[in-house]
């Protein structure tokens, strides 16, 4: 288990862990489970979902644009993700460029984004 600021997430035993600031990874090769934390200038409530899905489409885009790929979202509310913080929106994408494959899920919090 891997844990930070407001979260933990399972990895295989044996992965490399390395912290920064605002950052926890594990891996090893070329897997990685990479957790990022930034602040929001609003707490999320349920009545902004759509507004902000929109805007984590457009961020996804732009990182599959970086790596000439392309993004697909994969789940809007994944079931895998729960908080007894209240309100969450959590939203996945697969962006596959060349043979790679990478998985980002957005996840919304109060006023913190993971």
């Amino acid at each position: 288990m891997v844990s930070g600021r407001g979260f933990v997430v399972a990895v295989p035993f044996g992965w490399a862990v390395k912290r920064a600031a605002g950052e926890v990874s594990a891996g090893k090769g070329e897997d990685v489970v990479s957790v990022r934390t930034a602040p929001l200038q609003h707490a999320y409530r349920a009545v902004l979902a759509r507004g902000a899905a929109k805007e984590l489409d457009e961020r996804a885009a732009e990182v599959a644009h970086g790596l000439h790929g392309k993004a697909t979202t994969t789940c809007t509310h994944c079931p895998k993700i729960r908080s007894k913080l209240g309100a969450v929106l959590t939203r996945g994408y697969l962006i596959r460029y060349g043979d790679l494959v990478q998985e980002i899920t957005f996840v919304l919090v109060d006023k913190r984004e993971y």
